[in-house]
C-alpha cells in the first residue's frame, strides 16, 4: 500500500482506487507496459502521465463534507489509498 500516486502506478500491477467511508473499490486500473522501463524514462511516457491524471482526476473533485473547505482537504495525500498487489 501507498500513498503515492506515481509510485503505485510505477511499482504495481494493479491500482485499486477506493472510496471513502465506507470504502470500497471505485475502480481497479493495470498498468502495464512500465516493468522494464527505467523511472526517468515512465516519467515522461504518455502512457503513464494519462493513467495518474486519470487516478488524479476524481480526487481533485472529491468534497468529503458537501462545501468548499471540504475542496480544499481533498488536495490532502490523506484522502484516497492505493493498493499494491
Amino acid at each position: 500500500m501507498t500513498h503515492s500516486i506515481e509510485e503505485a502506478v510505477y511499482v504495481s500491477d494493479q491500482v485499486a482506487i477506493l472510496l471513502p467511508r465506507p470504502s470500497r473499490v471505485s475502480e481497479i486500473i493495470r498498468p502495464t507496459s512500465f516493468r522494464n522501463k527505467g523511472m526517468d524514462s515512465i516519467r515522461r511516457d504518455p502512457e503513464y502521465l494519462d493513467i495518474v491524471d486519470k487516478i488524479w482526476e476524481p480526487l481533485r473533485s472529491y468534497d468529503p463534507v458537501g462545501t468548499s473547505m471540504g475542496s480544499r482537504r481533498a488536495s490532502g495525500h490523506n484522502l484516497y489509498h492505493t493498493s499494491l498487489v
